[in-house]
């Protein structure tokens, strides 16, 4: 709590009063990460798109969400660190995201976009990907958390190809997860 409080630039005792204890603040990174990949999700699953397009947009989108715009990424790791309670809250919500990449999987496999392959499998592999780049990632590193993005999407989309099938990049990229939906991604201002 003192490291954290250090980097916020306050006092290790505030920390208190917005949080009652160390399993509420890795309770709350951990709900505020989950909601907004869950938007991102939605919001992917929402555009008409192939679905290797939008796997690589939810790919793309939480190495950005999980870097550029969690606080405290790193704690979104740690679930097996939580007390039951909260980690009854919080795994539904991670396993319905997971959910989601296991479905693009299913509609690329069905389509002919990818080769037949697990879906859940597939998904851990992406998630296992994706999510530890908090880890070495550093924002005044040679990469931004948007190139790096890309690079992933495109190697794990690459990956589940089927033979033959050409790799493509959506011409939309989500800008951010706070940005309206109406004006993400260069959709159209309908003023």
């Amino acid at each position: 709590m003192r490291e954290i409080a250090s980097e916020a630039g306050m006092q290790a005792g505030n920390l208190y009063y917005y949080f009652a204890s160390k399993q509420d603040l890795l309770a709350f990174c951990q709900k505020d990460g989950l909601e907004g990949l869950l938007e991102l999700a939605s919001w992917v699953e929402s555009l008409d798109l192939s679905a290797d397009e939008k796997l690589y947009l939810l790919i793309l989108g939480h190495v950005r969400r999980v870097n550029e715009e969690t606080p405290g990424s790193v704690a979104h790791l740690e679930i097996e660190s939580l007390d039951p309670e909260w980690r009854d809250e919080i795994v539904p919500q991670r396993d319905l995201y997971q959910r989601t990449i296991q479905r693009l999987v299913r509609e690329g496999v069905g389509a002919g976009i990818f080769r037949s392959t697990d879906a859940k499998t597939a998904a851990l592999a992406i998630l296992g990907s994706v999510n530890w780049t908090v880890k070495w990632y550093r924002p005044d590193g040679d990469h931004s958390a948007a190139e790096i993005g890309r690079s992933f999407a495109e190697l794990l989309v690459r990956g589940l190809l089927a033979k033959d099938v050409p790799f493509r990049a959506p011409a939309i990229e989500p800008l951010s997860v706070d940005t309206p939906a109406t004006t993400r991604c260069g959709a159209e201002d309908e003023s």
